[in-house]
């Protein structure tokens, strides 16, 4: 029996609000849910919200976001939706950050390239080193904080996890095409922007650095490939039952274009699946490459487990075939031998890469320094050269990311924030998983796959922040936010439930049925 959440289908006994009313919760419930949607879909064109203006057009519509969804919950007087420990974990780390940056202790003067001392309202309580920087970086987690609760309030909605899907599938889908249509056409930058802006040797798609685009697109992938898996799933005649239609040429008509629309999906889903695939071994990034191998992996044995027992038909094989064989040409052509390059050079200069330079100083200097507190969220760009004149040019250039998230979190947030952000993501993590696991808990199938992709989707960026810094990125960080507010809240006991509620049903149906085999059994039975 497939089960479908309790929220698609209306109580009999909930009164619907009269037209004020729907018009009201439209605009206040409906409405912040309808605009995270649009900043889903819009933020990885905007150059990935990598540039300045970009970042902080998103830092204000997230803002915009948020106060929208607060004040509706005010004027519709219905609390938020959200996982208990989760808002815990938010509004922690939201009083630690702005905590800190209203009792800033020092001031950053670029021109002299020094801290100076400024008297701060609680001299006994932490602070932070640069106000101005501080509250321009909490600005977008507060942005991200909203939008993570707006996601966990309707995740528990199945056509807004439908929709919401969707966009995270197709808009990696659209990333991977513009990549690969840069690549066959040997562009020097991205399209709508001049090679110096654009970074003309590592840009990829609307990212001026690949390993971002990268990340993105493993972020995105899972998503992608379980959609086509869905797709595939269904029965052949699902699309084209008849229901009540009166007159035989409409049904005709529907079912036709219902079928019509199943082949495209069957066609462009697993197309776009590879082509996304193959776009991060033409992307050069190691560790994208890396990462998508693991989560393809994964994706292949849970996919084996859950048809054990079933084969595969000779149309699927022969199209699995062929869009395997094209995606291995596509790598072949534009990107495997510079992808075959990096690693060669990865594999002989690993012992002097200065990425693990930056790791052994934040670990041996800095953190000592920063303490449980650290020095302040968005800082580290102007506290991590003043613990490099030892190490004088093997650590050169200008180090905005410690490109290993985890390290910069403890020294911005210190060991206390470090830790909230730790169980926020863990505890995300760990709910999805255990769900999944509840045997009383009967997911569709739908929502099994959606939440294989939340979890694979969140392990993979999170295995990409160790080695560089995805979760700086403010797109993939709403992405981040989005997924993990999936995780933490998937359907559990509205399912249930349901399941009881309908047990009654059920049995009047086996009954009836078995009276009507009866009454054609004894029909149809005639003496000689």
């Amino acid at each position: 029996m497939v089960l479908t959440d309790s929220e698609t289908q209306p109580s009999a006994t909930t009164p619907r609000p009269g037209p004020p009313g729907a018009v009201l919760q439209n605009f206040w419930v409906e409405g912040p849910r309808w605009a995270l949607l649009g900043v889903v879909l819009a933020a990885p064109w905007v150059y990935g919200a990598t540039r300045p203006w970009a970042r902080l057009w998103l830092t204000e519509v997230l803002l915009g976001l948020t106060l929208w969804f607060v004040a509706g919950r005010v004027v519709v007087r219905r609390l938020p939706r959200i996982h208990r420990a989760a808002a815990l974990f938010t509004l922690l780390l939201l009083l630690q950050g702005w905590g800190m940056a209203w009792n800033a202790r020092q001031r950053f003067r670029p021109e002299v390239f020094a801290f100076t001392t400024v008297p701060s309202p609680v001299p006994w309580l932490p602070g932070v080193v640069d106000a101005g920087i501080v509250q321009e970086r909490l600005a977008l987690v507060t942005g991200l904080v909203g939008a993570f609760w707006v996601a966990g309030d309707l995740a528990f909605h199945a056509r807004w996890r439908k929709r919401f899907w969707t966009v995270l599938a197709l808009n990696g889908a659209g990333i991977a095409a513009l990549g690969l249509a840069q690549r066959i056409t040997g562009a020097e930058g991205i399209y709508w922007g001049s090679p110096v802006d654009t970074g003309a040797t590592s840009f990829f798609a609307t990212y001026r650095y690949h390993a971002n685009a990268g990340a993105f697109l493993n972020l995105t992938l899972p998503f992608l490939i379980l959609k086509a898996v869905q797709v595939f799933g269904r029965l052949s005649g699902a699309g084209h039952r008849h229901y009540g239609i009166r007159s035989g040429e409409p049904c005709v008509i529907e079912s036709r274009w219902r079928r019509l629309a199943n082949l495209l999906e069957r066609v462009f889903l697993p197309a776009a699946a590879l082509v996304t695939a193959a776009a991060g071994f033409v992307n050069v990034s190691k560790a994208a490459m890396a990462i998508e191998i693991l989560l393809l992996g994964a994706v292949l044995i849970f996919w084996s487990l859950g048809r054990a027992g079933k084969g595969l038909g000779r149309r699927e094989l022969a199209l699995g075939t062929l869009l395997a064989a094209l995606a291995g040409g596509v790598i072949w052509a534009f990107g495997f031998e510079v992808s075959l390059h990096r690693w060669q050079e990865f594999l002989a200069d690993f012992s002097s890469n200065p990425r693990y330079l930056v790791d052994e100083i934040i670990v041996r200097r800095v953190l000592s320094i920063s303490g449980w507190w650290g020095f302040g969220a968005g800082t580290f760009r102007i506290i991590f050269p003043f613990f490099t004149r030892p190490w004088g040019d093997r650590v050169g250039g200008v180090w905005e990311y410690a490109h290993e998230d985890y390290l910069q979190t403890l020294v911005e947030w210190g060991f206390i924030g470090a830790a909230l952000w730790a169980a926020l993501f863990l505890g995300g993590w760990v709910t999805a998983v255990a769900r999944r696991t509840q045997s009383r808990v009967a997911w569709p199938e739908s929502t099994r796959l959606f939440s294989l992709g939340c979890l694979l989707s969140l392990t993979g960026v999170g295995l990409h922040a160790l080695v560089d810094f995805p979760l700086q990125i403010a797109s993939l960080a709403l992405y981040t936010a989005v997924v993990l507010a999936f995780l933490y809240h998937l359907p559990a006991e509205p399912l249930v439930r349901r399941k009881k509620a309908s047990a009654g049903k059920n049995e009047m149906i086996r009954r009836t049925r078995r009276r009507t085999q009866k009454r054609n059994k004894t029909s149809t039975d005639y003496p000689d």
